[in-house]
């Protein structure tokens, strides 16, 4: 935004706040909304097909603007309230008079729905038609992954509060109490690795050693072989810590699907989503990590061993063979990086993807 869009917008906010707040008639008048902007559907909420809706007490201030926005009740807990909170807050209402005077009011409530839009359900992939008790099942699992992907997220590598470890209702029973034990322990095992798993230096590491801006700066490597050194450790750590859970989720899968009377597509859909499916293999495995290990390994011996040069954004070197293995080498390596990439942010998140 330049100066002047600013300049504008900060009138047109004063002139708004100050005709709201002046623009009392002789007598009294209850509240009225100027300014009510619809709250962003969360990425987690979304990601996991989930919809709710959040009840919100708040006053309003003789300026128009909101006080004191509190959460009377949300269905999933949790999910949606952060988003409501943060977007109540922003509202502005023609202030409640009395006797010719802007006051502030009496509580009020509103009451908030998330409802995911054709387009948006789609490009998640969101089942439809599904039977409501099962529809209901869901809804509470996805309530609880969106908050456990939403505190991986944003404080990764940090231990996941208890608070975020569901509890199984009393009034759960039969396969479906089994199913939600299920993903209780699931949590719990995730949270017990998550400081491991989301080992944020890891991609941050990777990241850097191939920058070759970077590199062109560090003639004896001494930088980018100290990063080669860390990327290994934390690969190494995260691949075992990633294994060591894939391993006890499954067991645990194995163990449900015998003792549960749901067929093998309703067993899916209450599972897959989430962790994806625990029978297959690991994406990123530890082959793969050692693999790649080497290639980055052959990398920094290529750029020890050769005459090159980083010229508008690209790596030359002066020998067309080497020119030709480095690209070669830097095309796998970067479809390694995609495949752990999509290792590490679905551990982040604790999900195992489908």
């Amino acid at each position: 935004m330049n100066s002047r869009h600013y300049l504008l917008a900060v009138a047109l906010s004063f002139l708004i706040t100050s005709a709201a707040a002046s623009d009392c008639p002789p007598g009294d008048r209850g509240i009225s909304p100027l300014h009510r902007e619809p709250p962003a559907y969360p990425q987690g909420a979304a990601m996991f097909c989930v919809e709710g809706e959040v009840r919100v007490r708040f006053k309003v201030a003789a300026d128009g603007s909101i006080l004191d926005p509190e959460i009377v009740s949300s269905e999933p807990p949790g999910v949606f309230d952060g988003e409501a909170l943060a977007t109540v807050s922003t509202w502005q209402y023609q202030p409640a008079c009395r006797g010719g005077e802007a006051v502030i009011s009496d509580a009020t409530q509103i009451v908030l729905e998330f409802e995911l839009d054709a387009d948006l359900a789609a490009s998640y992939d969101c089942p439809e038609n599904l039977d409501p008790e099962l529809a209901a099942t869901l809804t509470e699992i996805a309530g609880w992954y969106t908050l456990l992907a939403d505190w991986l997220i944003s404080r990764p590598g940090a231990p996941i509060p208890q608070i975020l470890i569901p509890e199984v209702r009393d009034d759960h029973s039969g396969d479906e109490r089994r199913v939600l034990v299920f993903h209780r322990d699931a949590i719990q095992t995730i949270a017990q690795f998550s400081p491991i798993l989301a080992s944020f230096s890891l991609e941050r590491n990777l990241i850097r050693l191939l920058d070759f801006e970077r590199a062109a700066d560090d003639p004896e490597l001494r930088e980018t072989r100290a990063l080669l050194d860390a990327i290994s450790r934390d690969l190494a750590s995260h691949i075992d810590a990633e294994l060591e859970v894939w391993e006890l989720i499954g067991s645990a899968y194995i163990e449900l699907a015998q003792e549960i009377a749901f067929d093998s597509e309703t067993r899916s859909m209450l599972v897959h989503p989430f962790l994806g499916d625990p029978g297959r293999e690991l994406p990123f495995s530890r082959d793969a990590g050692t693999d790649h290990i080497d290639d980055l390994n052959t990398l920094v011996q290529l750029l020890s061993d050769s005459d090159w040069s980083f010229e508008n954004g690209q790596v030359q070197f002066s020998q067309n063979s080497r020119q030709r293995q480095f690209e070669r080498l830097l095309e796998r390596i970067e479809q390694r990086n995609e495949r752990l990439t999509d290792s590490y942010y679905r551990s982040m998140a604790g999900l195992g993807g489908t």
